[in-house]
């Protein structure tokens, strides 16, 4: 576009999501840096963010910087009983992610928080603020001319 239009005065830029997940970032956490071999980045363990320690739940154990509302990797029972987490693991393609709320493989469910929209060029003023999703349907079809 930046080729054909270079100050978007004929176009319009809209993005956006349909919705979100119940992803949650635990605590203060230290800035991991790039995800990369060697560095679990935010895939990692949740770390102290003045000291750099890796922090612990109420049972003494290790988390993770993300969580989820629900999904297959729900530990069930105290803790205590299970292996420490290490970046290693939960770096691993192979790991999913802990959930509050067990559910089968593949059953997660989406969140229902507002997304992120963002609009460049012309008439980029009009999504502004939060607004209902049919809203935003409406707003690209007058921009379309439809």
């Amino acid at each position: 576009m930046k080729k054909t239009d270079p100050e978007l005065k004929n176009t319009l830029i809209v993005v956006t999501a349909d919705h979100d997940h119940t992803l949650v970032l635990n605590g203060y956490a230290k800035r991991t840096g790039k995800t990369a071999t060697g560095n679990a980045g935010v895939l990692g363990l949740l770390r102290n963010y003045t000291d750099g320690s890796i922090a612990k739940d109420a049972d003494g154990k290790p988390f993770t910087i993300i969580g989820f509302g629900n999904g297959e990797n729900r530990p069930a029972g105290n803790r205590n009983a299970f292996t420490d987490l290490t970046d290693e693991l939960v770096s691993a393609s192979t790991y999913h992610q802990e959930a509050v709320v067990r559910m089968a493989a593949g059953g997660e469910t989406h969140g229902g928080t507002d997304v992120f929209i963002g609009a460049v060029g012309l008439g980029a003023d009009t999504f502004l603020g939060v607004m209902d999703n049919t809203k935003v349907f409406s707003l690209v079809r007058t921009a379309a001319g439809l």
